[in-house]
């Protein structure tokens, strides 16, 4: 918790931590706090760290950002998904019959 502490100083002096409409920053001493400003609502902020906190103190290992996906990926996920369940119908359709899905049995 001392670490969130001193990256929360680091970037309440550079002046990127400030309340919001989404959040409330309030300084207990030396503790910041941070609070959602509507309790039913949580926002997940997304940011890049070195632009909040400035020069990383450990070069060798820079924070890693990941950012939300973008909706065309959720369009991508639905489309392979909807195709490869397509294919596997048609497959297993073929295999229960065995001619394809088509019946060829003859009546005598």
């Amino acid at each position: 918790m001392a670490t969130v502490q001193e990256l929360r100083a680091k970037a309440y002096a550079a002046g990127n931590l400030r309340s919001t409409q989404q959040q409330t920053v309030s300084r207990q001493g030396t503790i910041i706090v941070i609070e959602p400003a509507n309790p039913q609502v949580v926002y997940v902020p997304v940011y890049s760290p070195m632009v909040v906190y400035g020069n990383w103190w450990y070069p060798a290992y820079p924070p890693v950002v990941i950012y939300p996906y973008p909706p065309s990926a959720f369009v991508m996920a639905g489309v392979i998904t909807f195709g490869s369940d397509r294919g596997c119908y048609r497959w297993n359709h073929w295999w229960a019959t065995g001619t394809g899905g088509t019946d060829t049995s003859m009546s005598t």
